[in-house]
């Protein structure tokens, strides 16, 4: 009588979504404290990856503004739509941009995340690289740090490689891969400072 009972109520239960509701939530737990453990099992047990919080940012985009590399992968794997936007129109890729994870901002745009989409601020993941590249660009001698510097002016050619045959970007790249090569034979902050006002120059 108890196990039918429970079987009933189990029932009911998958019928009104709690289960599918808890999963859901478990999901955004695993991709919020990268966990990928919990994330496999969820994924397995057919969760969707699609599923969304109250801002409307699936799991993907959670991991993604998080810089956690093996959840996105994963999430990909298993069918995460990478181009849904959330209540302000931010795809995962706005907010790896945003954040600058370089490894999450590659695998985004292998998986055919579209660069170029607009949120409702009217700004593209393109645009938010650009960003985060004038400030490193700005900052002073002293507080410049050449790796994070390196690592968005990578970020940016990678963007821009991707979009040039869809979008003009053609001669920009080519300025940026010429900057780059002569930044690696570069050694001194101070160098390196005239090049970034001369690429800026040449960018706008």
């Amino acid at each position: 009588m108890q196990s039918v009972r429970a079987a009933r109520k189990d029932r009911l239960l998958s019928k009104f979504g709690v289960y599918s509701y808890s999963n859901d939530r478990r999901m955004r737990v695993a991709a919020a404290t990268n966990n990928t453990i919990m994330m496999r099992n969820c994924l397995s047990c057919g969760v969707t990856p699609n599923n969304c919080n109250i801002q409307g940012r699936t799991p993907l985009h959670i991991a993604s503004s998080r810089g956690y590399t093996e959840i996105v992968r994963l999430l990909l794997e298993y069918g995460a739509d990478s181009n849904l936007q959330d209540c302000v129109g931010n795809t995962p890729l706005h907010l790896a941009a945003a954040t600058g994870q370089i490894s999450v901002i590659t695998l985004l745009l292998n998986a055919g995340t579209d660069p170029m989409c607009l949120n409702h601020d009217g700004d593209s993941p393109v645009q938010l690289v650009q960003t985060k590249f004038v400030q490193c660009c700005s900052e002073d001698e002293d507080t410049m740090k050449m790796k994070e510097f390196q690592g968005m002016l990578r970020i940016y050619y990678h963007m821009l490689r991707y979009v040039q045959e869809r979008k003009d970007a053609h001669k920009k790249v080519e300025t940026l891969c010429n900057f780059y090569s002569r930044l690696s034979l570069s050694n001194t902050t101070m160098e390196n400072q005239d090049d970034v006002k001369e690429l800026w120059a040449n960018l706008n």
